[in-house]
């Protein structure tokens, strides 16, 4: 009988070990919804992002959701290692002292890790744990100007050069590379009647000349990279910017030109073009530059460096 009971107890104390063991890592996964793996080799930060159902999770735990979002799971390391540290510099600027900020206030893309599980399956754990180790080389680094945090801008494709933002680190800067992208060239066409109902999202009252629909548009450059501050179609003056995002046109950049019996729109690039252009720093780290080097090529002046005490 003593020796059922001593029997017993094994089991007892063997599935109480198995359970301080195994449980931990279940309510991690319930709570993170990363299967098959715990956070434990993760640097947290201790600033969270509030997720639109109420749930919290730290900005480093949140990085992979928005950089799978961002470029997938193709894009060269070193790109990957970059878009972290602005993707979590914009993070911290945005929160400022507090120590959580909204994911709507930050505004970036994500996937959640269940997505992610449903996208990838089996090869989300390989994916998940290779992102890990590119995040924590990054060391929690972000991107300061003069020992301030940046608001480090970004877009997709840029027209070959990027465009000059109103602060001393954003400037114009080569991106040569942009011009091989499916994205940098697109071409929209439309009839007088298609271009008038086109403008009247700017304003209701723009009309056009039917006969010669170019009469009365013209576009002011913002210097040599072709970026449009100014479109002037009639009495009417609307920003470059402005245009671009009420026509939905892929860029800043952009012709407005007579072509045979239509007028046809060109745009460069895709997205404002001020920044970090995504497709150039990957064409960056494919030719051996670093995440660091990526960095400050598109902001001016700027250092990468660890968090710190704000100035």
């Amino acid at each position: 009988m003593d020796r059922i009971n001593i029997g017993a107890a094994g089991i007892v104390i063997g599935v109480m070990l198995l359970a301080m063991i195994v449980l931990p890592c279940v309510i991690t996964m319930s709570w993170s919804g990363k299967v098959g793996m715990t956070d434990s080799s993760l640097h947290k930060l201790g600033i969270d992002v509030v997720m639109e159902n109420g749930e919290q999770m730290d900005v480093e735990e949140f990085l992979p959701c928005v950089i799978m979002a961002q470029l997938g799971d193709s894009a060269e390391d070193e790109a990957v290692k970059a878009q972290m540290v602005l993707v979590r510099t914009r993070i911290l600027k945005k929160a400022g002292e507090n120590t959580s900020v909204s994911v709507k206030e930050i505004k970036f893309p994500y996937i959640t890790y269940e997505q992610l599980n449903e996208m990838y399956g089996k090869n989300f754990d390989k994916i998940y744990n290779h992102l890990l180790e590119l995040e924590n080389a990054t060391g929690q680094q972000v991107i300061k100007y003069n020992g301030k945090l940046i608001n480090p801008v970004y877009h997709s494709v840029s027209a070959g050069t990027t465009r000059a933002g109103s602060k001393d680190y954003l400037k114009a800067v080569a991106s040569e590379e942009d011009i091989t992208a499916e994205d940098y060239l697109y071409i929209q066409y439309y009839t007088p009647d298609e271009l008038e109902a086109l403008f009247k999202k700017l304003d209701e009252n723009i009309t056009i000349n039917k006969e010669n629909p170019m009469d009365g548009i013209s576009t002011l450059a913002e210097d040599e990279t072709g970026y449009i501050s100014e479109v002037n179609i009639g009495d009417v003056k609307v920003s470059g910017d402005d245009f671009y995002k009420k026509l939905e046109l892929n860029s800043p950049c952009f012709i407005i030109e007579k072509f045979n019996e239509v007028v046809r729109i060109v745009t460069k690039g895709k997205g404002h073009g001020r920044g970090l252009s995504i497709y150039g720093a990957n064409a960056m780290a494919k030719k051996g530059s670093g995440y660091k080097e990526i960095l400050t090529h598109y902001f001016e002046g700027v250092t990468v460096e660890a968090i710190g005490k704000q100035n």
